[in-house]
């Protein structure tokens, strides 16, 4: 077993036996469960952004945008999602310190992006226009380091 420079911890595999085919050099699990910053600010109040982030296990505070989703021009739709993720990680920015973490996501069918619904009648609407149909969902994410 040897440790590297780095810190990684790594052992050669044994010689192939007959009638195995050889395994590659394996890396072992490090000595100690990794340490993230704590000053991640999720600039989101979307659940499944918080959600992401637990299931890995880094703390976060959660700081949700008040950046409207207005557009100054019509713009492409992966343009969009990085301009509305900038927008959103520029105003939690404004009035928090740390590392901050800003998405948008949209979908799109037949060129057009599909809004949020206003209601539930709208949002079967979408998806009854969704199903069956082939659409892109796409995100963009702006990360702003105002340490």
């Amino acid at each position: 077993m040897t440790q590297n420079e780095h810190g990684t911890i790594w052992s050669s595999s044994p010689a192939p036996q007959p009638g195995n085919a050889g395994t590659v050099d394996e890396c072992a699990a490090p000595a100690a469960m990794p340490v993230y910053r704590g000053d991640i600010v999720l600039a989101s109040a979307s659940p499944r952004r918080r959600e992401m982030f637990a299931r890995e296990g880094i703390p976060v505070k959660i700081r949700p945008s008040g950046a409207g989703e207005h557009l100054p021009m019509a713009l492409a739709p992966e343009t969009t999602v990085m301009f509305l993720a900038l927008c959103k990680a520029q105003d939690v920015a404004a009035r928090e310190q740390g590392f901050i973490v800003a998405a948008d996501t949209i979908v799109v069918a037949d060129g057009r992006i599909i809004g949020k619904p206003a209601d539930e009648e709208e949002a079967f609407a979408i998806l009854s226009l969704l199903r069956n149909r082939t659409h892109q969902v796409i995100t963009g994410v702006c990360l702003i380091d105002n340490t």
